[in-house]
């Protein structure tokens, strides 16, 4: 009688292992749900203000990525928030979903420790879409009328 040796009742276990595994892989969920494109522009005034105009793209495939393209400015008297426009875009349509302008902009404010009201607060865009896969693209101009960091 033959005898069977130890690789032969190991090898059907290391491949049924490595079935497992590839159609594990081919089912997987994305590791990444949003790709972000971000250009800025900084501009020095003569007076010593600083002009931000930043450019942001987002590339969301799911809900989960949603949290990746939500914008917070800061605005106070140093601050200011000049222009803002940003688009929501079916990736797969091309249909526009929703337009975003300053009025649509929540405000959020906060204060010190030492006065109820600074003046100071957050302009926050808070997107809520049903709709995937996006494409968020965020164009928005910001004042400093300081040049410190």
């Amino acid at each position: 009688m033959a005898r069977s040796s130890p690789m032969s009742k190991i090898l059907p276990a290391i491949l049924l292992l490595c079935i497992f595994s590839v159609f594990r892989n081919a089912y997987a969920e994305p590791r990444h749900y949003t790709t972000v494109t971000k250009s800025q522009k900084i501009t020095l005034h003569p007076d010593y203000t600083v002009s931000y105009i930043n450019h942001f793209v987002f590339d969301i495939i799911d809900g989960r990525g949603l949290i990746h393209a939500n914008r917070s400015i800061p605005i106070d008297h140093i601050n200011e928030l000049l222009s803002f426009e940003a688009t929501v875009t079916h990736m797969v349509t091309g249909k526009v979903i929703k337009r975003y302008r300053p009025k649509d902009l929540m405000d959020k404010y906060y204060g010190s420790s030492s006065s109820i009201y600074s003046g100071q607060y957050l302009k926050q865009l808070i997107l809520d879409i049903k709709e995937f896969p996006v494409r968020v693209e965020i164009i928005e101009e910001r004042l400093s009328k300081s040049n410190f960091f």
